[in-house]
């Protein structure tokens, strides 16, 4: 059995335009991003957009503390939306989840666990609660 409790989220970004950076950042060290229990059919990472069109990025990344989106600069100036679903991973038992977006100006970042409301990111860490 894993002493790690997984949870798993939604990050929503809308608004985006081409040449953008979106960056979803976890504050503290009990959380980190995840792809899931090993030791069950983890859900992995994601990223898909709206009608099943590939997403224009340059650079996906994912390490403990951040995930890091770069769109491809150039082309369209039509505006990108997309959603990133993901795991979290605790060997604690959180109250909150403390998250933030350090993306572009004019780029809207949500986080939302199953059941719970979305909630807008920005740049000052928010304390989400965390399921139980």
């Amino acid at each position: 059995m894993s002493s790690y409790q997984y949870v798993t989220g939604t990050v929503r970004v809308t608004n985006a335009l081409p040449g953008q950076k979106i960056s979803v950042v976890l504050s503290g060290s009990d959380i980190t991003w995840s792809s899931g229990d090993p030791l069950s059919r983890g859900t992995g990472i994601s990223l898909s957009s709206d009608g099943g069109v590939a997403v224009p990025v340059s650079m996906f990344s994912v390490n403990g503390s951040t995930i890091s989106v770069n769109t491809v600069s150039g082309g369209s100036t039509s505006t990108l939306s997309f959603t990133v679903n993901t795991s979290l991973a605790t060997a604690v038992s959180p109250q909150f989840l403390s998250i933030c977006s350090d993306s572009d100006p004019g780029v809207q970042v949500t986080f939302q666990f199953p059941g719970q409301q979305q909630v807008i990111l920005s740049q000052t860490p928010i304390g989400i609660p965390w399921p139980q």
